[in-house]
């Protein structure tokens, strides 16, 4: 090949996730000169989707309105854009793109990637049809998967029975121009607050953190609690924290645009997930010098060494997540010195550039492997 791999990314979500903005993240920084990537997204967008920020990418670009996922038309319109661009590699991204690019791919002759985003817990719990068709594509059709860590590869390995060789571990990274710039200590004249920025829905535990806020409280009244981010468990979450008797320390913002001003003012961020891939969320928290307090679920642990860069605990036990809180609320010298060890963990392990360049590099080998295969089935056919 004399020239870059064209690699198309194919997603069917441009809401505001960690998935969608590595996607978004990654076709910036992959290097042109060995990979030219295009996006094209299929379905219905908003204005409080990402979609703004992917126009941005200009003619990289393209859009395919969709209102279903079983769509003949947007099938095409998928297709021919793959003809049109002339590209080599297909890499997609979430579940309804994991399904339609495997499938076009399989028509197209061209390699698919798969990059599985979330642990199999949250593949379980998708539509049947979705979760059905994403197993079959990622067991029979698409020619290499990506798992977001080491630990959810294993997981992929043992429930969906992947064979090793076909998958490879890419962690999750971000860029940390945005976040180099917030001082260790807050923005907040000296009130403590504690920060979660993820979607309201069952994955992500935020009931489970109500319960440890309403112990943190007892003992220290004077603790703030931010909840970042928009769901379907929005409305029973504000119930519950008023059944609680703590709504006047919770502040729920909705989505919000600006999270490093949204850092620059927690002194401690959390996540009480059930599940996790490996969250892009404290990524960002730990690049801007803010410790963490994770679950001990999916990749956590390859990204916090407990008592380094923030503290581990066990999924679902509120006593251990309010213990957690308390410890670093109440030592502010350990809580800055975590939260200088947690961005030199991102600087060292979880940059973009990183991330981009085993891509880059995964992208050449499948595409190699597959023309080979393809070779070797065309001499047999010729000697039939």
């Amino acid at each position: 090949m004399n020239r870059p791999l064209n690699i198309l990314h194919l997603t069917a979500s441009l809401f505001v996730g960690g998935g969608e903005r590595l996607v978004l993240e990654l076709a910036q920084h992959t290097n042109r000169e060995i990979c030219k990537p295009t996006v094209c997204a299929f379905g219905q967008f908003g204005p409080k989707s990402l979609l703004a920020e992917f126009q941005k990418l200009g003619p990289s670009f393209h859009l395919i309105p969709s209102t279903t996922l079983y769509s003949p038309l947007m099938v095409r319109a998928v297709w021919q854009h793959i003809r049109d661009r002339q590209i080599d590699v297909i890499h997609t991204h979430l579940v309804d793109a994991d399904i339609v690019g495997s499938i076009v791919g399989r028509l197209a002759g061209v390699p698919v990637i798969t990059t599985l985003h979330n642990a199999p817990e949250n593949y379980a719990r998708q539509r049947i049809d979705r979760r059905t068709l994403a197993r079959l594509a990622a067991q029979y059709i698409t020619s290499h998967l990506v798992a977001v860590s080491q630990e959810i590869s294993q997981q992929f390995i043992e429930q969906w029975h992947v064979s090793p060789k076909r998958i490879t571990a890419i962690r999750n990274s971000i860029v940390l121009d945005r976040f180099l710039d917030i001082a260790l200590e807050t923005t907040k004249n000296g009130r403590l607050m504690v920060t979660n920025i993820a979607s309201l829905n069952p994955q992500k535990g935020q009931h489970l953190l109500l319960e440890a806020a309403k112990i943190v409280l007892t003992q220290m009244p004077e603790v703030e609690f931010m909840i970042v981010g928009r769901g379907k468990l929005e409305q029973s979450l504000k119930e519950q924290a008023q059944a609680l008797g703590i709504a006047d320390r919770i502040s729920f913002t909705g989505l919000r645009h600006d999270i490093p001003n949204v850092l620059a003012q927690s002194d401690i961020f959390v996540l009480s997930s059930l599940w996790e891939g490996l969250p892009v969320s404290a990524l960002e928290a730990m690049g801007a010098a803010r410790p963490v307090v994770l679950t001990d679920v999916g990749g956590n642990h390859e990204l916090v060494e407990s008592g380094i860069h923030g503290l581990l605990v066990p999924p679902g036990d509120v006593p251990a997540l309010a213990q957690a809180l308390l410890t670093l609320l109440r030592d502010e010298p350990r809580r800055l010195d975590m939260g200088r060890a947690a961005r030199a963990q991102v600087q060292q392990k979880f940059s973009m550039d990183m991330f981009a360049r085993q891509y880059e590099d995964t992208y050449h080998a499948v595409w190699q492997k597959y023309r080979r295969q393809s070779a070797d089935l065309r001499a047999v056919r010729e000697t039939k």
